[in-house]
């Protein structure tokens, strides 16, 4: 083992969100805090671990987005009418919005632009959870009635794409409907059905939520946003123009899965349950241009090759994959375990990663090494900083480590978790 550790931090909440303006800047972090994890916690550290500010907000945090002037958005509300507010590096508010939108929406993600915002915009749920059972016979049958009552949703029931300024005004509003969805996983059991297991028909859900885990990606003229039904977990990545809000394309409906830029307007949208495990290619028309039978942790290095670590939740062999052309999936190390740190890729091409308690490394010949022990139930991502310091999120500790034979972060299309240090997965 080459590497060691230089410092940790147990922060004051649960770290949802970990960026860096550059790769010697301090590192912030964003998440939960108070009993109730209804508070939004930011702050900064540097790389001995030490809180240089710390600030808090009323309401559950999104990511944080980090921007080229060395300032960072946080939006917090929760299901109340969203706020954005933009700190400088020493912590103070130096900017505030709050995108127009409607009474009965929350805000589900958002990117910041060189001119504002690209927000995806949700309905606030009402009540509990929905139910998993099939929609009933009326359900199926209403949107052919004229009343009032059996006409499909209004508008606000559905996700909305909306394109802002920095004073919040909405440059352009696409709905992203989700209605009608199947897939050939979903089964129900029921007293209707005899005790046999039936596919389950098309339905409209009742609950809508931000695909997980990159629910938009911005690359030159289009945009990918994903939208997921919050009970099965069956989502839809629309794709549409930055510039004029008009729907191109979109996927077949499925699992979730990660996501990742592959180019100018080009897109890596992978898809993992239910029995699916692949990735596809889109391109800026929405039409697939490749696929593969795996799904990963996504690299994009500088000549385009994709590569990272499977992720798939069953008891299958897992391995660090390289994609290759016309489909083919080339294998490297066999990996334990399923909880995995997104990865960060070096110059050298070689990915470091925290899974299975260690964090390793596999180099661009496909060799794995351990570099450090480190025991936790889950990780986060992993950041790539300056003189081989790693700074990797376990649980809501930060970690710190140094290794001085990792290079410095790729300057590839999609060198770690959202494209970049900053947090902002935007390229224009």
């Amino acid at each position: 083992m080459t590497a060691e550790r230089r410092a940790s931090l147990r922060l004051p909440g649960t770290v949802r969100s970990l960026a860096a303006w550059d790769a010697d800047s301090p590192i912030l972090a964003a998440g939960f805090e108070g009993c109730d994890f209804a508070d939004t916690m930011v702050c900064a550290v540097d790389v001995n671990a030490k809180v240089l500010w710390h600030r808090r907000f009323e309401g559950r945090p999104s990511d944080l987005r980090l921007t080229r002037d060395r300032t960072a958005w946080i939006a917090y509300g929760g299901d109340k009418r969203a706020e954005l507010s933009q700190l400088d590096a020493t912590g103070d508010a130096v900017g505030a919005c709050t995108p127009e939108c409607d009474p009965s929406e929350k805000l589900g993600a958002f990117v910041v632009l060189p001119d504002g915002f690209m927000a995806l915009w949700l309905p606030a749920r009402r009540g509990g959870f929905p139910s998993p059972v099939p929609p009933s016979r009326w359900d199926q049958l209403r949107r052919w009635f004229p009343s009032r009552r059996a006409r499909a949703a209004p508008p606000y029931r559905h996700a909305r794409l909306a394109r802002h300024d920095f004073d919040g005004r909405t440059t352009w509003s696409t709905l992203l409907p989700l209605r009608n969805i199947a897939f050939r996983g979903c089964v129900y059991l029921g007293r209707s059905t005899g005790g046999k297991i039936r596919q389950r028909p098309p339905w409209t859900p009742r609950s809508i939520e931000a695909g997980r885990p990159t629910a938009l990606l911005v690359s030159g003229s289009r945009t990918a946003a994903t939208v997921m039904c919050g009970d099965s977990g069956i989502a839809m990545t629309f794709f549409v123009d930055t510039v004029s809000g008009q729907v191109i394309g979109s996927t077949a409906p499925g699992p979730t899965g990660r996501q990742a830029i592959a180019g100018t307007g080009e897109f890596l949208i992978g898809s993992q349950g239910y029995g699916e495990f692949r990735t596809r290619r889109y391109d800026a028309a929405g039409v697939v241009t490749d696929e593969w039978p795996t799904h990963a942790h996504m690299l994009v290095d500088p000549r385009g090759m994709v590569s990272g670590p499977e992720s798939q939740n069953t008891s299958q062999p897992q391995y660090y994959v390289r994609f290759g052309t016309n489909g083919n999936v080339r294998r490297g190390p066999v990996l334990s375990g399923y909880h995995t740190a997104y990865p960060a890729l070096d110059d050298n091409g070689t990915a470091v990663f925290w899974r299975d308690g260690w964090l390793q490394a596999v180099t661009a010949d496909q060799r794995r090494r351990r570099l450090l022990e480190l025991e936790a139930d889950w990780g986060g991502k992993v950041l790539l900083l300056d003189d081989g310091n790693v700074v990797v999120d376990l649980a809501g500790e930060l970690a710190i480590i140094h290794d001085r034979q990792l290079g410095a972060l790729s300057e590839g299309m999609w060198p770690c978790a959202d494209g970049g240090l900053t947090g902002n997965p935007v390229i224009v």
